[in-house]
């Protein structure tokens, strides 16, 4: 893999971090973090760093260890991907973790990975973009609110 190859791999996860690091810190900042973890737990916010202990981290107020053995890149964007079911199957597992691609990210439906039912390669009609499309092609100037809603509605219902 090329230096440019590595680090457009490298740039979301960091990015995700800092981002993460960010939030926490502005909630810190803020006072919301403030007080007993009691008092803490109805403000919203992302996963942050445990104030007690950085080592771990804090969700809602309480510590959390974030469990997972999976990922589901195809989650919001087949359409015929049921994500409900898939976040009450993880739960149920005692899961509280996914990864997914919240983007234009697909694979070919021709299967070239070997991958039975790969959700990650939508049927025709069965893929959402972030983008609107008309006429066979995406337009980048214009946000799709149907793709929004889906992830808006899995990131709640994960959460």
């Amino acid at each position: 893999m090329n230096v440019k190859a590595m680090k457009a791999r490298l740039f979301v996860p960091l990015f995700l971090l800092s981002i993460l690091l960010l939030s926490c810190q502005s909630r810190k900042d803020s006072g919301a973090s403030s007080g007993p973890a009691s008092s803490r737990e109805d403000v919203p916010g992302p996963v942050c760093l445990h104030e007690g202990n950085p080592r771990y981290l804090e969700y809602k107020g309480k510590p959390v260890i974030l469990i997972t053995s999976a990922e589901h890149y195809g989650a919001v964007l087949n359409l015929d991907f049921d994500y409900r079911l898939y976040l009450e199957t993880l739960a149920g597992e005692g899961f509280n973790y996914t990864r997914i691609f919240a983007g234009s990210y697909l694979e070919p439906v021709d299967n070239i990975f070997g991958i039975r039912k790969n959700t990650l390669a939508p049927l025709p009609g069965s893929y959402m973009a972030p983008w609107v499309r008309e006429n066979g092609k995406y337009d980048l100037e214009r946000f799709n609110p149907d793709y929004f809603s889906r992830l808006k509605d899995f990131v709640r219902y994960a959460g």
